[in-house]
């Protein structure tokens, strides 16, 4: 449940964004031109591409910093339970 509500917040967000977004292109394009408006519209969206590109290159792998997946078997909660028991 919880991943669905980020899901719809995040998308909720991006929605706010895009609509800024388009308020600042249109009152570039009422003032100066939409030529202007446009081109710098589209600059931003290869910038922030490239970017992305660039910074997804620089990050490792998202296998190497996630643990390993453990099986929550029965034996295998019992044998936790009993170590911090243990630790305690």
């Amino acid at each position: 449940m919880s991943f669905v509500l980020t899901i719809a917040a995040a998308s909720a967000a991006v929605g706010v964004e895009m609509l800024e977004a388009l308020a600042i292109i249109l009152a570039v394009g009422m003032t100066c031109g939409f030529r202007p408006a446009l081109f710098g519209a589209a600059a931003a969206v290869v910038g922030v591409v490239l970017l992305c590109l660039f910074l997804g290159l620089l990050t490792p792998t998202a296998h190497a910093a996630t643990p390993p997946v453990i099986p929550r078997t029965p034996e295998s909660i019992g044998r936790w339970q009993m170590d911090s028991r243990r630790n305690a």
